[in-house]
């Protein structure tokens, strides 16, 4: 696309959709009060529908991805498919959160959707909408100390000859809401730096798990 078209439609685009996630927010606080009631589904259906569409006509493909993961979420439930509990409400809101983050994000760098990836969140999406629970895991117990090998030692000891090493804590609130999606978003803006990771406990495998 010419960039300066798409420089135009990005920037209709990016005023379209603050009156679109003000509905969304709107609708959602509705259907938390009603949740028979089927307008606020229907609404927010075309709006995450028209997001997709006007997303993906600025090049910014990721975050068309998610709202259309978020349409199928909401065509289910208006189709009657899936029912509006507590888990799906949280997993819809999560969703909702994470798509306004990433449009303050876009507004600060169009280009910055080319790195966002939001297939942990469309999995788990899916499989509410399909029904299909992940297969339960082990609980996973952190381990008191990061130990390493004798080989890793002179392999890390290699790669990293001109990198400062440092041992980092992170600590997310498992009470917030949001947790799960702040915590990839740490770890995204961590991947981006120029740090590199040596070794990371809980494996990643296990991050935004219940146990």
């Amino acid at each position: 696309m010419d960039p300066e078209k798409r420089k135009q439609y990005l920037s209709i685009f990016l005023n379209e959709v603050e009156d679109q996630l003000a509905g969304t927010a709107v609708c959602m606080k509705e259907l938390e009060n009603d949740s028979s009631n089927p307008e606020p589904v229907h609404t927010i259906f075309r709006y995450v529908h028209t997001i997709k569409g006007n997303s993906a006509s600025c090049g910014l493909t990721n975050l068309s991805k998610l709202t259309h993961s978020l349409e199928n979420a909401f065509g289910a439930l208006r189709d009657g498919k899936l029912t509006f509990d507590e888990n799906i409400k949280k997993c819809l809101n999560t969703g909702i959160y994470l798509l306004a983050e990433s449009i303050e994000q876009i507004k600060v760098d169009p280009d910055i959707d080319q790195t966002f990836n939001f297939d942990d969140y469309k999995s788990q999406l899916t499989e509410i909408i399909e029904g299909k629970p992940g297969q339960q895991k082990s609980k996973y117990k952190i381990p008191d100390k990061i130990v390493f090998t004798e080989k890793e030692i002179d392999e890390y000891k290699k790669k990293y000859k001109n990198f400062t090493c440092r041992k980092v804590t992170v600590i997310f609130d498992k009470t917030n809401m949001f947790a799960d999606i702040k915590m990839f978003q740490f770890l995204m803006a961590v991947d981006q730096s120029g740090i590199h990771i040596m070794r990371m406990i809980p494996d990643r495998e296990y991050l935004g798990k219940e146990d």
